[in-house]
């Protein structure tokens, strides 16, 4: 019996797409020849550039040509920077015009430096998804590199690669002012991850692999123009709900340029007009993340293998109520995997047992409340198949309450006013009188308390 791995690279010299929008940015033609020249087999590389520059304005992004063996490889389809329409536009031309059919797709930045061997090693490590995932996309946030204060493009590379050899592992952050989740990269412990890609929440518009089918099944929106913030989420959810998995890769594999001050960037054209097309694409971005059923399954929208619902229960999260639980924000990751500490610890001095929120509403909202029932939060969190979270702390007494017999929360509220639960955190219940009801009691593994928890349920 062979792995999906071991199969994967006996494969033929299965082919590469590269997606790279490029915004007047000269490191894009050093992110091209280190493509070719780091690939085990690069031949197989097929990268597809969205220029928006200026040829005379901008020819210093023009210096340099990839291995002329290669140069057929390279396809690019051309546009003046002051028709540019943001990322989302740029990534929905590459698909449409040049991509070619190529097995696999890879979705980049333009100012990237990869590791020797990344083509065998993002096949490898897809590979090793497949027995969890039929959809797997291996997604991050890179390492980093810099340039010299003295860079000028055109010389010969002086990218400074980061010495990181630990996995990043994507985990939710906060959300915007515009209501828009970000995430961010955590560093944590290969051990941690058992030599498997961890299977995550979120997924990065800068680093995404996997087979090419997802640019048939779940293609950009070019209708997304100029929009920045909403580009990770709302693709997240569509991917996410059309049957595909995220998965961290075990290893660095790539570097990015985090600085922008080797290049401008398309709010350089801000007016009004481009204000009134980001606000469009924003609502549009919304209505996406604010569905709780999909009535119309569409290209450009959700998908229909899976809901939004089950999206925001199996990352922790409310994108209407702008909360995050501890699971989030860990990226499904136990707290002692990271390197850098616990990203939750915030939370968990300020409500040591229950969600947290980063979004308006405060501490007391962080339960996540989107059931009908604490029985479905109950039955989620040990194993069930309730597509469920918790209730808000109140409810979830009275529901457990006349699960397990006696008096609700409100009745008891009325009776003892002292008793009365509490606005925020923790919220506790109790089962009196119940002994003699209840049958086959048994007691919680830890992991099941820590899901409880999570729906907002204090054991």
């Amino acid at each position: 019996h062979r792995s999906n791995a071991e199969t994967m690279a006996e494969k033929a010299d299965p082919t590469i797409f590269v997606s790279i929008p490029s915004y007047r940015d000269p490191e894009c033609q050093y992110t091209v020849i280190d493509l070719f020249q780091k690939a085990a087999k690069p031949g197989r590389i097929h990268v597809g550039i969205c220029w928006q520059a200026d040829e005379e304005e901008d020819s210093c992004c023009f210096l340099l040509q990839p291995p002329s063996q290669y140069a057929s490889q390279v396809r690019t389809t051309f546009l003046h920077h002051s028709k540019a329409r943001g990322p989302c536009y740029a990534r929905a031309l590459i698909q449409r015009e040049l991509f070619q059919g190529e097995d696999y797709y890879l979705q980049l930045d333009s100012h990237y430096r990869m590791v020797p061997g990344w083509d065998d090693e993002l096949l490898r490590q897809l590979g090793l998804c497949r027995d969890r995932s039929e959809r797997p996309i291996l997604s991050t946030y890179p390492s980093s590199y810099t340039l010299p204060d003295d860079y000028q493009p055109g010389q010969a590379d002086a990218a400074q690669l980061h010495p990181n050899v630990h996995p990043v592992v994507l985990c939710a952050r906060e959300f915007g002012a515009e209501g828009f989740l970000r995430i961010t990269g955590k560093l944590c412990r290969a051990s941690s991850l058992g030599g498997q890609p961890h299977m995550g929440s979120f997924w990065a518009a800068g680093f995404a692999f996997s087979d090419s089918a997802v640019i048939k099944e779940v293609p950009y929106d070019i209708g997304l123009e100029d929009l920045f913030f909403g580009e990770e989420p709302s693709m997240a959810t569509r991917l996410w709900t059309s049957g595909w998995d995220f998965f961290a890769p075990t290893r660095v594999i790539g570097y990015h340029l985090w600085t922008r001050k080797h290049r401008p960037i398309f709010r350089e054209h801000a007016c009004e007009e481009q204000r009134q097309r980001e606000a469009k694409s924003q609502r549009q971005v919304k209505e996406i993340l604010g569905e709780l059923t999909l009535e119309a399954p569409g290209a450009l929208g959700l998908g229909s293998r899976r809901s939004l619902a089950d999206y925001e229960v199996f990352a922790g999260l409310s994108f209407a109520r702008r909360e995050l639980s501890m699971r989030a924000v860990r990226g499904r990751l136990d707290p002692v995997a990271f390197i850098d500490g616990d990203p939750a610890a915030s939370m968990s001095a300020a409500t040591p047992s229950c969600s947290s929120t980063s979004g308006p509403h405060g501490a007391a909202a962080g339960y996540a409340a989107q059931s009908t029932s604490a029985a479905a939060a109950l039955a989620l969190a040990i194993g069930g198949a309730a597509p469920a979270l918790g209730l808000l702390p109140d409810r979830v007494a009275e529901q457990v309450q006349r699960m397990v017999g006696g008096a609700s929360g409100s009745q008891r509220r009325q009776e003892s006013p002292k008793r009365d639960l509490p606005p925020q955190p923790p919220c506790l219940f109790g089962a009196e009188g119940a002994k003699d009801k209840i049958k086959g009691l048994r007691l919680l593994r830890e992991g099941e308390v820590c899901r409880l928890r999570d729906q907002g349920i204090l054991v």
